[in-house]
């Protein structure tokens, strides 16, 4: 190599490199962990450059309650944004996710940065932490096609009191589009008055009209350790969205009302035919009743709901089967099913079922159950036939007999399907197993209730995840395990207790890290529902 072009060589680096190049480089990191866009910025002060429109353009904001290394860095953009160069980090942030309590002057100071020199396009409210007014009113003058999306489900888990009640000023603003959110119900028999947030919700929704996204679910009051939310003092009222405050939910396009322990959900044909004349739900595409199965609904909006493409409800009543049958059948062809204690009515539903074979990208066959907490189990013979009746089924749910988890002949059927995702409903015997220790009786008839072994429990999902992956065309991204297991009260008086977890196989992982990352606490709840917390832990797509 002659000395001129061996000079010319080492003159070209990654800052002579043109700019789309750079974001092609930090395209394919755009997904991984903050410290390896860092790492890779760092390269060149033209690759840094580059760097901060991905680094920056989703912010999250969340302060640790005590110090060390993440509070310093925490520190560290504040300070980056009292700078002088902060327009080199504001203008690139499209989105900021708040995920507890930040004090009002650092809101306040990152938001009229990006005002100056960016613009936001999205705030994600995740937090229990009332939004303060000030940055409110700036966010609507600022950006007024902003779009807020709310979650917030851990009211009960504060100790802070002002944070416990309802944010009137958040609920009600017209840059509200999404909301996910906690109610809190002192509990009733289906219909009856009671003391709960239910009211107060519904004048808060009155004030907002592009709400496209909608989930409540009811809870009991008295699941926190600090106290209760509604007071006694609360009048008492039917236990659902009150419709005369006029809420307006004609841009609604997922809807998602479920009720966790002893509340409940007031669906009469009235209120039914109330909220089909006056609010507008014909853009629907998801609707949600968790393991409800109304009928009154069903009955009322049947042939009103013309882009309703995902469905999910349970099976609870005989009554509402042929209700449901007919809501179903009613429906332009749906991508997405799920339907809870489904052995009890696949009689009824098979038929209509089969009619969105076509187009069913998701069926979930939730768990069944019969008289002293048995579960029940569809045929073999049915899921034999899953595979050819849905061809473009991409994530499947069912109930499997726990001496059948790891079949020759269950696992290869489930491999046909060439699955995205798969959801195991399995039931623990009182034997011990590689999930669990064997039930312990008491001289009262009763049993301990021994707790999942994480480690084995991970490593019995990953075999199965490995041994259906290896007979697909492509792995299995996803695997949640649903565990329930009968206990016994005195008397040998039993009752269930459930737990889930859930394997996502990693794209990219390194040599110290495993194939699979783990999400759920494996911890046992006496709910059949999950809590929201969880659903949104596994249906995260992060």
């Amino acid at each position: 190599m002659s000395r001129k072009t061996e000079k010319f060589t080492q003159s070209i680096g990654l800052n002579t490199v043109p700019g789309d190049i750079h974001h092609l480089i930090l395209s394919e990191l755009k997904d991984s962990p903050s410290s390896a866009l860092r790492n890779v910025s760092q390269s060149s002060k033209t690759l840094q450059d580059a760097g901060f429109s991905f680094m920056y353009r989703n912010l999250i904001l969340c302060k640790p309650l005590k110090g060390g290394k993440e509070l310093l860095a925490y520190e560290s953009l504040l300070d980056r944004f009292r700078g002088a160069t902060a327009g080199d980090i504001a203008r690139h942030v499209r989105s900021i996710t708040v995920k507890n309590h930040i004090p009002q002057e650092d809101l306040i100071l990152i938001v009229e940065k990006i005002a100056e020199f960016g613009t936001l396009r999205e705030v994600n409210w995740n937090t229990c932490a009332h939004i303060p007014e000030e940055v409110l009113i700036k966010l609507v003058s600022a950006w007024p096609d902003l779009e807020i999306s709310a979650t917030v489900i851990d009211r009960h888990e504060t100790q802070v009191e002002a944070h416990r009640s309802m944010d009137f000023k958040l609920l009600s603003s017209p840059l509200l589009t999404r909301l996910t959110y906690i109610v809190y119900d002192h509990g009733s028999s289906e219909g009856d008055p009671s003391r709960s947030e239910w009211p107060q919700l519904s004048q808060a929704l009155a004030g907002t009209s592009n709400l496209r996204y909608l989930s409540i679910q009811s809870e009991p009051d008295q699941r926190g350790r600090f106290g209760k939310i509604v007071e006694d003092t609360v009048q008492e009222s039917i236990p659902r969205l009150d419709l005369s405050f006029g809420a307006n939910f004609s841009r609604l396009e997922y809807l998602s009302i479920r009720t966790l322990g002893y509340t409940s959900y007031a669906w009469d044909e009235e209120y039914c035919r109330t909220l089909r004349d006056t609010t507008h739900l014909s853009r629907l595409r998801s609707l949600d009743f968790g393991l409800e199965d109304p009928g009154a609904f069903f009955t009322i909006f049947s042939g009103h709901l013309p882009k309703l493409e995902s469905l999910r409800f349970g099976v609870t009543r005989a009554s509402s089967l042929e209700l449901a049958r007919d809501f179903m059948d009613s429906l332009n062809p749906l991508t997405s099913l799920h339907i809870d204690n489904a052995k009890r009515g696949l009689d009824v539903l098979w038929p209509v079922i089969y009619k969105h074979r076509e187009t069913l990208r998701t069926l979930v066959l939730g768990p069944s159950w019969g008289p002293y907490c048995s579960a029940e189990y569809t045929d073999d013979s049915l899921l034999e036939t899953v595979p050819v009746t849905f061809p473009k089924l991409e994530r499947l749910g069912w109930s499997i007999p726990f001496n059948a988890i790891n079949d020759e002949g269950t696992l290869p059927v489930l491999s046909k399907m060439n699955l995205r995702k798969l959801d195991l409903y399995m039931d623990l015997p009182s034997q011990a197993s590689e999930y669990s220790e064997a039930l312990q009786g008491d001289a009262m008839s009763g049993s301990n209730n021994p707790p999942l072994k994480r480690s084995q429990s991970i490593a019995a999902a990953t075999r199965i995840a490995d041994k259906i992956s290896q007979k697909q065309k492509d792995p299995l991204e996803w695997l949640t395990v649903h565990i329930s297991r009968s206990f016994y009260m005195d008397r040998f008086q039993p009752y269930n207790g459930y737990t889930a977890f859930q394997l996502r196989r990693q794209e990219r992982p390194s040599a110290k890290e495993e194939k699979y990352c783990v999400r759920g606490n494996m911890n046992w709840r006496w709910n059949k529902s999950p809590f929201l917390s969880e659903e949104l832990l596994f249906e995260e797509v992060n």
